[in-house]
């Protein structure tokens, strides 16, 4: 291009030097014009891209927890969603309001204050009113509770806890027609307790390696009449951990339980101190398969001292999804009226308190089957000595006294399966199988549950419901009244429950329980409530800014 442009240059000075030359002029007439050439260019053109078939499989690597199944039956009652807390607070808040044809009102609140930083309360309180169709059948329960938490820039958290509860029964379990001259003052038991508790916890590994986390606690309980019996709780309790490195470390604990007892009736003893002290030390080993507790825990028990055992281990495998666990431990559960009320609402006083011990020798595994099902099983021989039992008092029946035994030895077999698919659904089922054997004062185990059944089930089928399914189950436990032992009968209790988030802050449920409206004793002389319907909506409100 530059080589035609400049040999046009060139003519036209050799014609104006010619021109000039000669004096004549010359005309020239061309039609070539230069013209730059058009470049090219790349045409692009949008196209989706392919689609990946391909199913990529993930694999996690999760260490084996250290988890412990329990199955207990309970009264079964509606609750308000408790979304599980994670390192960040946020100020959410509730009040969850229903009626029924038995439950009349209910009552439950929650609020949530605090920057989401390092201060946090919460205030929770729950109200229940019930009555059936028996004379006296009713009972009214209250709870109120605050718990707080404050992050300091030392490492450090504080937790504190104020609570009152009372409760409120009526001894219903006698023959009417018989005993017809009880008035409702005379049938009446109420359980008030206010309790305490404080504690404190490292969030980091100090300087040295050690966690720790110390707590107290205090509480009293007192029953109805005029000359109610009163109890004081007192409870200390300071374990501390250290890891030399990734795998040896050892645990130390220190525990001082006291408990006062006063009962003006009482035939054996009207002031009673019991006391339970117990030093801990265990060492540890942990790897990526194995887990090993291995310790000895002295206790002294009322001054008498005993050496309880404390050896566990888990064996996993290398996938993380199978466990053995073994295990040889010792532990106390506390004899006092508190917890005995607790256990059967309709006890009378106790005449005296002693603390429960239990040694645990046991065998098990644990571990998941593909990306759904989880199981767990666990077989034992236990010791128990000194353990609560409740009969029929030689009266009327209506109230349960509380009789030592001072040995017995229980055949344990337990197991549970879950299924999970996302959040969409889920299943869980649990079996529980108890031997009394080796009984020494007592003929039976008065009152306790040989064998239990547990089914739950919860599905989403479309956005916003959730319907859950439940199944309780047990075979009828031995019972003493006047001397005369016999069965009680077997029971399913089958209940229903549904949500429905109507808007984003209100949400109606619905609960249905003892679908086969089957009146059942879980306790001798004391029917449940048959067939029964409870509904109404949460209304969620968020405080955070």
């Amino acid at each position: 291009m530059q080589y035609i442009f400049w040999s046009a240059v060139f003519m036209v000075g050799v014609l104006n030097t010619a021109s000039a030359q000669t004096g004549k002029e010359l005309e020239i007439t061309s039609s070539f014009k230069p013209v730059m050439r058009e470049a090219s260019k790349i045409s692009f053109n949008a196209q989706p891209p392919t689609k990946d078939t391909s199913k990529p499989r993930l694999t996690y690597n999760i260490p084996a927890q250290q988890l412990a199944f329990n199955y207990q039956t309970a009264i079964l009652n509606p609750l308000a969603f408790s979304n599980a807390g994670g390192s960040s607070w946020e100020n959410t808040s509730f009040v969850k309001v229903g009626v029924g044809n038995v439950h009349l009102p209910y009552a439950k609140a929650g609020l949530s204050f605090g920057n989401g930083e390092n201060a946090h309360l919460n205030i929770l309180a729950e109200h229940i009113s019930s009555k059936g169709d028996i004379k006296y059948q009713q009972h009214h329960q209250t709870d109120v509770q605050a718990i707080g938490t404050y992050r300091n820039q030392n490492n450090m958290e504080w937790m504190g806890s104020v609570g009152y509860k009372r409760h409120q029964f009526n001894y219903y379990g006698y023959d009417q027609n018989l005993y017809n001259m009880y008035t409702k003052e005379d049938v009446k038991q109420l359980f008030q307790t206010i309790e305490g508790q404080l504690s404190l916890r490292n969030l980091q590994q100090t300087a040295t390696g050690f966690n720790y986390q110390p707590s107290i606690k205090v509480s009293t309980f007192s029953d109805y009449p005029a000359t109610s019996a009163k109890e004081t709780n007192l409870v200390f309790y300071a374990p501390v951990e250290k890891y030399f490195n990734d795998e040896f470390g050892i645990q130390a604990s220190l525990l001082a339980d006291y408990t006062t007892y006063k009962n003006p009736t009482g035939l054996i003893n009207k002031d009673q101190n019991l006391s339970l002290y117990q030093i801990g030390l265990n060492a540890l080993y942990k790897s990526e398969s194995v887990f090993i507790k291995a310790g000895v825990l002295p206790s002294w028990d009322n001054k008498e001292l005993k050496f309880m055992p404390n050896i566990t281990a888990d064996i996993t495998t290398a996938s993380q999804r199978f466990t053995v666990q073994l295990g040889w431990i010792g532990y106390y559960n506390k004899g006092s009226y508190q917890r005995f009320s607790t256990m059967n609402q309709w006890i009378n006083r106790p005449d005296s308190l002693l603390n429960q011990s239990i040694i645990e020798r046991f065998i098990g595994v644990k571990g998941s089957v593909g990306d759904h099902l989880t199981f767990s099983a666990k077989g034992g021989v236990h010791t128990y000595r000194n353990t609560p039992l409740f009969v029929n008092d030689g009266l009327d029946g209506k109230t349960f006294l509380t009789r030592y035994e001072p040995k017995m030895n229980v055949i344990q077999i337990k197991s549970e399966l879950g299924y999970t698919v996302g959040e969409r659904a889920n299943i869980k089922a649990g079996v529980e199988w108890n031997n009394f054997r080796g009984l020494e004062d007592n003929k039976r185990a008065w009152g306790m549950i040989p064998l239990q059944f547990n089914l739950g089930l919860g599905w989403q089928p479309v956005k916003d419901l959730m319907l859950n399914l439940d199944l309780n189950a047990w075979d009828g436990p031995r019972y003493l009244k006047a001397n005369d032992d016999f069965k009680g009968d077997a029971v399913m209790d089958l209940g229903f429950g549904a949500s429905y988030k109507l808007t984003k802050n209100i949400e109606a449920w619905f609960r249905a329980n003892n679908l086969f409206n089957q009146e059942y004793q879980r306790w001798n002389q004391y029917n449940t409530y048959g067939f029964n319907i409870l509904g109404g909506v949460v209304i969620y409100f968020n405080q955070k800014k």
